[in-house]
């Protein structure tokens, strides 16, 4: 297990008011951290980016993103965390969104009102998102739709403890490369307007009549999504992405602040108004490097909007507004301060800190964690205590619990000593012996979405693109219980693509389904369909395969393929 060093700049001072403000963060700072594990080398480079600064880090200079404007980003189910970026030299950055959160700050000692925020979104008939407890902070993780996470983030907004909310991602370049073929262009776009803006694209037969695909060549593909981005266009580009193992991880940390109408003058967003508040904007002034909106102990972007007291940029006068004010002598109304509460110092929340690999033994079995928690009504009865989970060179504790709905051997949930969350953790090699095992194993019929559905054909070669309808796919794949599963082997075409005479033929085809699964913490995974009626699948990270009969197989493909 190999280390570089870890630089940490540590800023304490019970003392020295002017060095840290008072309830401002006040932690240490990992600058870079690499290490080998599973033969992976990870590298974590934390900096207080905007998603846009990241992908220029990732991408270079002068990037395009491929879908014509920056991606919006929420933590639902479905959501495309695949935002690649194409560069001047035709280079398309496969970027991966791995995680997305956000962030809620509460003013000093006081608690988010969960329950009651629960009990309004399931009374509008939603399913109440995933909150979690993270130090002082709260995060939003999971939303089964965008519906209900709205329903929850109106309520949050509304809470006037509440003092900031950030969007926080954590990004990578994933080695497994894109072919990008065509786009779907938004809802009411005007097709004939479409084609002669861009002679580049032919359009193809779909639902709502707005896919195309691409004929301009890789040579000029930045400069046509410089037209598309200059027009303001908004896609959803089509690609096929190669299957490459990943052996390299480098992770960068952004954050978009949810701007609140705040409290005047809480440049520190603790909620209330004192002179920390004064020194947390000088400090911002003076030493942007340190204190700055860019720095990770730097004022944050609603604290800056909560800082401009004059609504004239954030300037030393508003720090003297502030003092003035304090004595009487201003005009920010001073909220009063609970006498109860003290002053803490919030620690930032810190990707870094989470424990990315941890793996931990049990009857035999080892379990990867999944980076995904789960509310408490999911946890069944407790199986073991004082668990060791190894994290690097490191070893926590914790209890394990059964998961309601799935079986011990392919998931439990694992509560770390000391905390109050629920995470899930899965058995990479969980091999059940039929279809119906699978499902039962896994909660499969409540779990999976199917998120897209690809073929590919042969002689002509080309690649169609259909709307995944849930039920067919289902019936097609998982409705016979009694189809045996087994492990998952090495490519093998004859297995999988026999020639015909030596040749692929138009009766060849392989059919790509994706799917997510949210509380294992997948997304973006793969099924592949085979005219043998092969299918392969990640459901588990060793893989599975079965075979549901060349019949069902071919029956998919062409009622996809009629209804175009």
């Amino acid at each position: 297990m190999k280390k570089t060093k870890r630089f940490m700049a540590f800023l304490m001072s019970a003392m020295m008011t002017a060095a840290v403000p008072i309830g401002n963060i006040a932690n240490a700072e990992i600058i870079e951290v690499s290490y080998m594990e599973d033969g992976r080398e990870t590298v974590i480079s934390t900096n207080r980016l905007t998603l846009e600064e990241a992908a220029g880090l990732i991408s270079g200079e002068d990037f395009k993103w491929l879908g014509g404007k920056q991606p919006v980003l929420l933590p639902i189910r479905g959501c495309n965390r695949r935002i690649p970026t194409v560069t001047p030299d035709n280079k398309i950055h496969n970027i991966h969104v791995s995680k997305i959160i956000t962030s809620i700050r509460m003013k000093t000692g006081k608690e988010l009102p969960y329950d009651d925020i629960k009990a309004e979104v399931e009374g509008a008939g939603l399913i109440m998102p995933v909150i979690q407890k993270n130090g002082n902070d709260y995060e939003l993780i999971n939303a089964v739709s965008e519906q209900a996470y709205n329903a929850a983030l109106d309520l949050i907004k509304a809470c006037p403890d509440v003092t900031a909310i950030e969007m926080k991602y954590q990004i990578y370049e994933d080695i497994n490369g894109i072919q990008f073929y065509g786009m779907e262009f938004d809802e009411g776009a005007d097709v004939d307007e479409i084609l002669a803006k861009y002679p580049e694209l032919e359009r193809q037969p779909s639902d709502n009549g707005l896919d195309f695909s691409y004929t301009g060549g890789y040579d000029k593909l930045y400069d046509f999504i410089s037209r598309l981005n200059d027009n303001g266009e908004s896609v959803k580009p089509f690609w096929i992405m190669t299957e490459l193992g990943m052996l390299q991880y480098t992770y960068y940390y952004c954050t978009e602040p949810v701007l609140l109408d705040g409290t005047a003058g809480d440049a520190n967003i603790d909620g209330y108004v004192d002179l920390s508040d004064s020194v947390m904007i000088m400090q911002s002034i003076a030493n942007p490097d340190k204190y700055g909106p860019s720095a990770e102990s730097g004022i944050t972007a609603q604290g800056t909007a909560n800082g401009d007291t004059d609504k004239d940029g954030l300037t030393g006068m508003d720090s003297l507004n502030i003092q003035k004010s304090l004595l009487g002598m201003g005009n920010i109304p001073i909220p009063p301060k609970d006498k109860d509460i003290p002053l803490v110092s919030y620690d930032p929340i810190d990707f870094t800190e989470e424990k990315y690999f941890s793996t931990f033994t049990m009857n035999g079995i080892e379990y990867w964690m999944t980076a995904t928690n789960v509310n408490k009504d999911k946890i069944g009865e407790k199986i073991s205590d004082n668990v060791t989970v190894s994290v690097k060179d490191e070893e926590k504790t914790g209890t394990v619990y059964s998961m309601n709905g799935f079986a011990d051997e392919a998931a439990v949930a694992l509560q770390y000593s000391g905390s109050n969350n629920y995470q899930v953790f899965r058995n990479p090699k969980y091999l059940p012996a039929t279809i119906g095992e699978l499902i039962d194993g896994m909660e499969l019929d409540k779990q999976i979405t199917f998120s897209g559905i690809y073929a590919d054909r042969f002689d002509p070669s080309r690649t169609l693109k259909f709307e995944p309808e849930q039920e067919i796919i289902w019936d097609t794949l998982f409705g016979d219980r009694d189809i045996e599963i087994l492990e998952r082997s090495e490519n093998n075409d004859s297995l999988y693509m026999p020639k015909r005479n030596g040749q692929r033929t138009n009766d060849d085809f392989i059919l790509h389904i994706g799917w997510d699964m949210p509380i294992m913490g997948r997304y973006n995974m793969g099924i592949t369909v085979y005219p043998t009626g092969y299918v392969r699948t990640n459901l588990v990270d060793y893989g599975l395969q079965f075979n549901i009969s060349e019949e069902k197989a071919k029956a998919l493909i062409e009622y996809f393929e009629n209804k175009e």
